[in-house]
């Protein structure tokens, strides 16, 4: 994961993109995009109704206190919790206000995932 930025610390927000060059033949397409224009809420909910990935940076804090960006997926809500999937605690429910206190810290980072029907390609395109 060297190639697109990846450490074991994650992928930096700034790198996202260069993801995108591991998966430009998949089937189907997956594109992955920085958003910085400080969504709002009701906005990430449509996404969640329409089904559509939802990758949110929110900020955690180290065991001593320091604060750093951490990307989580959101699946649901209810009138009251955020419910995430997050790659270093699993399943996750969190108070809304909470939780959208974290996204406010990280200026509302979101990444957007579009998803398409590709055309299934012939062996000799890999070739």
């Amino acid at each position: 994961m060297k190639a697109v930025g990846t450490t074991e610390l994650g992928t930096k927000f700034g790198s996202i993109e260069n993801i995108n060059r591991l998966l430009e033949k998949s089937v189907p397409s997956v594109e992955f995009r920085r958003d910085s224009s400080y969504p709002q809420w009701e906005t990430i909910i449509k996404d969640i109704e329409e089904t559509k990935p939802v990758i949110l940076w929110v900020e955690l804090k180290d065991q001593i206190g320091r604060p750093y960006g951490h990307s989580v997926v959101v699946e649901g809500y209810t009138y009251n919790k955020v419910l995430y999937k997050d790659p270093l605690h699993g399943d996750l429910k969190e108070g809304i206000d909470t939780f959208l206190s974290k996204w406010d810290a990280m200026d509302r980072y979101t990444i957007r995932v579009k998803v398409d029907e590709r055309a299934e390609r012939k062996l000799t395109e890999y070739i």
